[in-house]
Parts: C-alpha cells; structure tokens; sequence
C-alpha cells in the first residue's frame, strides 16, 4: 500500500469517526415538552371558609371545612420556552356547612401566567371570577318583655318566646386569585401532569330581610386543591 493509499484511509476513517460523535447527541437530545393546547382533569383537596354575619347589626362569624371535589378544563399558550398563559375554568362541590354558609358548589373563570422553571415543571399564579351557591337556614329565636297585671293587680314582667325559620338561597359572586405548579410525567401510556395549587375566594356581601330581621353575612373561602390533569392536543 502505498502512502497516499494510506493517507486517505485515515482521512476517511477520520471522518466517519466525526460523523459518529456528530450525530450521537442529536439522538440522545429529546424534543422539549409542549405545554400549548386544550386540558381536562380533575379536582380533589380540602376548603374552609369564614364567615362575617349580622343579624340585626349584632356580629358574629364562624368557621367550617369541608372536603371538595370537582373538574377543570382549559387551554395552554406557550409565549415563549419559559413563559405559558391560559386560561381556566373549574366547578367544586363542598358540603361547607354552619347555618350561614351552606356552599354547594362553586364555578371559577381565571387567567393562568406561568413560568416552566424545567421543561416538565411550571409554577402559576390565576386570577379571575368566582361565583357560589349559598344557602341560609337559620333558626331565630325572638323574646319579647311585656308588663301586666296579676290578679292582686300587682304589675308583673311576662317573658315570651317564638322561633321561626328562614331559609335563602343566593348566588353569590367574587374575585378569586391563587397560584401552584403542575409537573409533568411521560410515565404512563400519555403525558400526565399531577399539580397542587392554594385558591382564596371573597364573595360579596349578602345582605336580606327575613322574618322581621336583616341579616348580612359575607364569606371568604380558601382551598388546597390537587390537581390531574390529562393534556388534549
């Protein structure tokens, strides 16, 4: 063999060794995760809300929880690698119940701006519009004084007692704001993304007439809500 033979055997063999270890990365990268698109799941976690009432300008308030459930759905944009926007809908039934706050479910409507601190993981803040289901079922129970006479024509104070029932229901509306992260899996046969996200709800006042007395109440719910959501692209 001679020397230019030779020459082009290790030029050649130089180059497919270049090749190799050109195209081995390019292989081993994998396509970055595409958060754009249509979502559904599911909702599961705990709530409890406060209560400020008044019946005849008399405060008090309360306190209950409860255990909520309910779906969401919604769409991704992704702005940027980094950045995603959306948009959000959900509806959780509870059972937050205490004589003024009997929520039985509530919708939400929120913008989502998130920032993907890994390609498989964002952090959001929402912000958006809530409105609920209330319902007050109240026992109030009225004393009157009156001054009498007995039959020694003494005058006498005579104490009396009556109850009555009152019961509404209203739809209440409010803002709601929030934020949480989701993370995505490959794990399963389709990307999953479990998540956790903390809600804070304030609802208007509610403000009625009932059996001779006005009573206000004004709840504020906060939720810690697990997320699952399935990707529909």
């Amino acid at each position: 063999m001679n020397m230019v033979s030779r020459v082009k055997r290790r030029t050649l063999c130089a180059l497919g060794t270049w090749a190799l270890l050109s195209a081995a990365p390019a292989h081993a990268q994998q396509p970055p995760t595409s958060w754009e698109g249509w979502y559904a799941g599911g909702i599961v976690g705990v709530a409890w809300t406060g209560v400020d009432a008044a019946v005849d300008t008399t405060p008090s308030s309360g306190t209950f929880n409860a255990i909520v459930g309910g779906g969401v759905a919604g769409y991704n944009f992704q702005i940027t690698d980094e950045i995603i926007a959306g948009l959000e809908t959900d509806i959780t039934f509870a059972d937050l119940s205490g004589g003024f706050a009997l929520a039985r479910h509530k919708v939400s409507f929120v913008g989502r701006l998130g920032f993907l601190a890994t390609p498989s993981l964002l952090i959001f803040g929402v912000a958006g519009l809530a409105g609920g289901q209330y319902n007050a079922d109240i026992t109030v129970t009225t004393t009157s004084v009156t001054m009498d006479f007995n039959d020694n024509e003494e005058i006498v104070t005579i104490v009396s007692t009556s109850s009555a029932q009152v019961e509404k229901d209203e739809r209440l509306w409010g803002f709601t704001i929030g934020g949480g992260f989701e993370t995505e899996t490959n794990a399963f046969a389709i990307p999953v993304r479990f998540g956790a996200e903390y809600r804070y709800t304030d609802f208007q006042e509610w403000n009625f007439v009932a059996a001779g007395h006005a009573f206000a109440m004004e709840p504020k719910v906060q939720e810690i809500r697990f997320r699952l959501i399935i990707p529909i692209n």
